[in-house]
């Protein structure tokens, strides 16, 4: 099976961007992995995999969200958008009405590097790890 070349431009608008498992989150409801997504008017999605996050600016930038088939399952990025949590239900219903399906861009987890330690300290303390290693340097 012949495997899609990864073009440069792509993984150059995804360098900064990581992937991190909605299995490693938890909130109210438990582990955001257990998590069907819905439309604004209740219509199911598909479930919640994951988040593509910005960690140098502190962005969430898409939900990462499966869709199974008959026989098939895909995992595709839509753009974040305002969402409620309903625990109850074990639900987020986004608050806005996501493109159509066949107009959402597939994931390819190829592309993303996986949220790490480091990127999580990066995301807390960005700034000040980074003036902190300029200080070592220059001394």
């Amino acid at each position: 099976m012949l495997k899609p070349q990864l073009s440069s431009e792509a993984t150059m608008a995804t360098g900064t961007l990581r992937y991190l498992d909605a299995m490693r989150v938890t909130g109210p409801a438990g582990e955001l992995g257990d998590l069907q997504v819905s439309d604004s008017r209740g219509l199911s999605l598909g479930r919640l995999t994951g988040f593509v996050v910005d960690p140098a600016a502190r962005q969430l930038r898409y939900f990462v969200v499966e869709v199974r088939r008959w026989l098939s399952r895909q995992r595709y990025l839509i753009p974040l958008c305002p969402a409620t949590l309903q625990a109850e239900q074990q639900t987020m219903r986004l608050d806005c009405e996501p493109a159509s399906r066949r107009d959402w861009r597939e994931f390819d987890d190829r592309l993303f590097s996986r949220f790490s330690d480091e990127d999580l300290l990066d995301a807390l303390f960005g700034e000040a790890r980074q003036s902190d290693a300029h200080a070592e340097t220059a001394s």
